[in-house]
């Protein structure tokens, strides 16, 4: 009875207000592009509450009734409700999947900071003539007594030009600024691909360390069961239960630990790529990251080459200032005592720097600054060929021992639980001694996620180094 009363309301009220909305959803006019996404909105979601309403809230309430009720609800009625539930959970919490190159995609048209690179590559292309137009040009008029005692006039224009060689050496610091600004805009995606790297190698690490925790959650869970059901028939004592219990609960807190971890993750991806939607990398099955060839520089000694460059120019700039200054001019003037003509001509005249102590200083300021920027230069170098060859080291020596891991140590763990795990069953071991041998193969197979996860930074480290 209440379906029957209730139904024809409700469909009259959500039909009502989607009508009342529909013209706007379906119009083109003037501020349709505010109106249309408003009513999509507004019409879409008076039909998911109608439907929520007759439908799922229903179908709920006879599913968790706790009366009568609860013995007539079918299982086709249980579940159709419990996907229903699920259905909308999941579209809540779904994550979109990312392959490591479309993270890289992605995040190089959505970050802020790669964008910031980019604007200040624009601002030196848009300022690339600065510096280089001619002082404003001059003009004047005179009135008075100039010529005689007679009231004359005089127009005059005069234009100052630098030496010609100063035009060609600023045009030469502006293309360098260029090139720098573009230069620091490679960098800039060399450290964000950098750091999706290095999330990305640090999510395999904990998914294979859920992978092997997952197992090991198993087998504790599995002896937890028989450790119980031993002591109830009086073949154990309360000691193995509790070891049993205590060693299970630790397994399960590190699996919330490593579940936090990947979280992180998602979120520390979320914003480098810097989108709305969560995120979730998509696991590749090899976990070893393939390392680059040796080069000669880096992305960064570029950069400071570059500033090498612009304190270098800078100096023949500073010179230039030096040099004489030219100027031409142009004059009309009456001569009202003489006749009533007017008269003209040209001006032609040449400004010399005679006292030149400021530009001597800026001279010697700039060469220091090149003198700076040069020891810079040593220092990244030396840095960088360094730390090269120290990193490749590193990971020579780390490949050898995952190596070893692979091919000696992971079968024997394998084998060695299979073992142990029938030594327990079979009574040959107690299972105080199964659980320290037991947490032996963990802690083997946990270094190799260590090791592998400290070789692949290395790689990223070394690719990033190497990365011209």
């Amino acid at each position: 009875m209440g379906t029957r009363t209730r139904l024809r309301p409700v469909l009259m009220t959500a039909s009502v207000a989607s009508l009342g909305f529909l013209p706007m959803a379906l119009s083109h006019g003037s501020g349709a592009e505010v109106q249309r996404p408003l009513a999509t909105v507004v019409i879409g979601g008076l039909l998911i509450a109608t439907f929520l309403t007759l439908f799922v809230l229903p179908i709920l309430y006879i599913l968790f009734e706790k009366t009568h009720m609860k013995s007539k609800v079918s299982t086709p009625l249980k579940t159709v409700s419990i996907f229903l539930f699920l259905l909308v959970g999941n579209s809540l919490s779904a994550q979109q999947i990312m392959t490591y190159d479309e993270m890289i995609s992605v995040g190089k048209n959505q970050n802020l900071h790669l964008k910031q690179a980019r604007f200040e590559t624009a601002y030196h292309q848009k300022n690339n003539r600065s510096n280089l137009g001619l002082a404003p040009t001059d003009f004047s008029v005179e009135f008075g007594k100039i010529n005689s005692d007679l009231f004359d006039e005089k127009i005059s224009v005069v234009q100052k030009i630098p030496f010609p060689t100063y035009f060609q050496k600023q045009r030469n610091v502006n293309q360098q600024r260029i090139k720098k600004a573009k230069m620091q805009e490679k960098l800039g995606e060399q450290v964000f691909e950098k750091k999706i790297a290095d999330q990305y190698v640090a999510w395999q690490y904990w998914q294979l360390k859920q992978a092997i925790l997952k197992k090991n959650l198993k087998i504790y869970e599995d002896f937890l069961a028989k450790a119980s059901l031993r002591f109830q028939k009086g073949e154990s004592n309360r000691a193995e239960v509790s070891m049993a219990k205590i060693r299970f609960q630790n397994l399960k807190n590190e699996a919330v630990f490593i579940q936090s971890q990947l979280q992180s993750i998602c979120w520390n991806l979320q914003n480098l790529l810097q989108i709305e939607e969560p995120i979730e990398p998509k696991t590749e099955q090899d976990f070893f990251l393939p390392q680059k060839q040796i080069g000669t520089t880096s992305a960064q000694i570029e950069v400071e080459k570059e500033k090498l460059l612009i304190n270098q120019m800078q100096v023949d700039v500073e010179k230039t200032k030096r040099l004489p200054e030219f100027s031409v001019g142009y004059f009309n003037q009456s001569f009202k005592e003489l006749n009533d003509k007017r008269y003209q001509g040209l001006m032609v005249g040449v400004a010399v720097p005679l006292f030149s102590g400021s530009i001597r200083s800026n001279i010697e300021s700039a060469e220091v600054l090149v003198q700076m920027q040069e020891n810079q230069l040593q220092i990244e170098q030396k840095n960088w060929s360094n730390q090269v060859q120290q990193i490749n080291n590193e990971i020579d020596a780390l490949d050898k021992v995952l190596t070893s891991y692979q091919s000696v140590q992971w079968p024997e763990t394998q084998l060695l639980q299979q073992t142990i795990s029938q030594q327990l069953l079979s009574g040959e071991i107690n299972y105080l001694d199964w659980v320290v041998q037991n947490d032996q193969v963990i802690q083997i197979q946990n270094q190799f996620a260590d090791q592998l996860l400290q070789r692949n930074q290395s790689v990223i480290t070394f690719n990033f180094l190497t990365n011209e």
